[in-house]
């Protein structure tokens, strides 16, 4: 057979590992830092102790996948990994088991050009567009980079592996379910805790269990304040009585005088 033959064959195996990233091949010798594994032809690499499953059970003839990491090592080598095969495999399986509305986790890692969060899972692709991330207006990114997150399945494209997805919606269900349990457990003159979330000149915005309400400068001091910060500091967790609540319009009035605390 041809040299030059063999060496363009080999040449064009390893040009489609590196764009498969996961390649089969067979156990051919164990050292002490890592398993030598042949890819096919003249190409050998190293699985290094760490990413092997199983190490004591590995044998010279074994076949498995293998992840390309693209990187080498000392000796020229290419590191490769059992371990990220396996995982990754799991993956594709999860991921093709994603069904439309079906609530899942993903990490994060990169934003793309229109905005949009996008993940990787297996030969899957989990974008989550920009009007998906949240309910504010305002995204901060930096807090979704590189951290697991809970979506849910709203489009499902098989045959180009693709699926959309959205956090929003789930915020919005949370929301709904903290309305509800407010509006159900609350009454006049319950006695509450609540965090001040923002201050105004005419008051301060304290949430409750969820639900967002008014303290009314009128009703955080006994005595005559010019600004609520004299009293209430964001942040901070007081006690609060209900002084109304308006059903219809999802209003709810708080006070803090009125416990004759200042």
């Amino acid at each position: 057979m041809n040299r030059d033959f063999n060496l363009e064959e080999i040449d064009k195996t390893f040009i489609d590992y590196r764009k498969t990233k996961i390649a089969e091949g067979i156990v051919i010798s164990i050292k002490e830092n890592g398993v030598i594994f042949n890819l096919g032809g003249k190409i050998d690499a190293l699985i290094p102790n760490e990413e092997v499953d199983n190490l004591k059970d590995i044998k010279i003839g074994d076949r498995f996948l293998v992840y390309i990491t693209g990187r080498k090592n000392e000796d020229g080598l290419m590191i490769v990994s059992q371990k990220k095969a396996i995982d990754l495999e799991i993956e594709k399986q999860n991921a093709r088991n994603i069904k439309l509305g079906c609530v899942f986790y993903c990490i994060v890692s990169k934003i793309n050009k229109d905005g949009a969060l996008i993940s990787e899972m297996g030969d899957y692709t989990i974008m989550i567009p920009k009007n998906e991330i949240c309910i504010n207006d305002k995204i901060f990114y930096k807090k979704y980079i590189n951290k697991k997150i809970e979506c849910v399945a709203t489009e499902i494209n098989v045959d180009k592996k693709q699926i959309y997805a959205s956090i929003r919606i789930l915020e919005e269900k949370i929301n709904q379910e903290k309305q509800e349990f407010f509006w159900r457990n609350n009454f006049i003159n319950k006695i509450v805790d609540g965090v001040v979330k923002n201050i105004v000149p005419y008051g301060a915005f304290v949430e409750i269990d969820g639900v967002m309400c008014l303290c009314h400068i009128s009703n955080i001091s006994n005595k005559k304040i010019l600004s609520p910060d004299e009293i209430l500091k964001i942040g901070k967790k007081y006690k609060f009585k209900i002084l109304n609540l308006d059903r219809k319009n999802k209003k709810v009035s708080i006070g803090y005088k009125q416990l004759n605390i200042s």
